[in-house]
C-alpha cells in the first residue's frame, strides 16, 4: 500500500497518510492528541523521555523504572530478531511482554487510583 509522507505541526513531527487511515507517530504534545481520525502511537525516545521525566520529578512511581525496563528489554529482543532476518518475534516474547506491560500498567493504576469520582455534575 502506497503511502504519502507530509509534515504536521510547527515542530515537523512526521505524519503519513496511507489511503483514509492517518497513523501518528511521535512525541506526546497535547495538540497532536487532537487528531480524532487516526491511529495513535508513541515514539518510543520520546516515551523514554517522559518516563526519565516521572522517575526523576516523582521518585515514589515505582512503576516507571519497570516500564523503561520492559521497554528497553523489548527493544534488544526485536534487534536480535531483526539481525537474524526473522520478521516477527517468537509467541513466547509476545505472551511474556503482554503480560508484563498488563501487570506494569496494573501497578501504575495502583499507585495512581482514579477520585472515587470523575464526574463535574452531581
Amino acid at each position: 500500500m502506497d503511502s504519502l509522507k507530509y509534515r504536521a505541526g510547527a515542530d515537523g513531527t512526521p505524519v503519513s497518510l496511507t489511503k483514509s487511515l492517518l497513523r501518528y507517530n511521535g512525541d506526546c504534545w497535547g495538540s497532536y492528541w487532537k487528531y480524532s481520525d487516526c491511529l495513535h502511537a508513541i515514539c518510543r525516545a520520546h516515551l523514554l523521555r517522559e518516563l526519565n521525566g516521572i522517575e526523576e520529578n516523582h521518585p515514589e512511581q515505582t512503576w516507571v523504572k519497570e516500564f523503561k525496563n520492559l521497554l528497553l528489554e523489548m527493544k534488544k529482543v526485536k534487534d536480535k530478531a531483526v539481525a537474524q532476518e526473522k520478521e516477527a518475534v517468537s509467541y513466547y516474547y509476545l505472551h511474556k511482554f503482554d503480560k508484563r506491560y498488563d501487570e506494569i500498567i496494573q501497578q501504575a493504576y495502583e499507585e495512581n487510583p482514579l477520585p472515587e469520582s470523575t464526574s463535574f455534575f452531581i
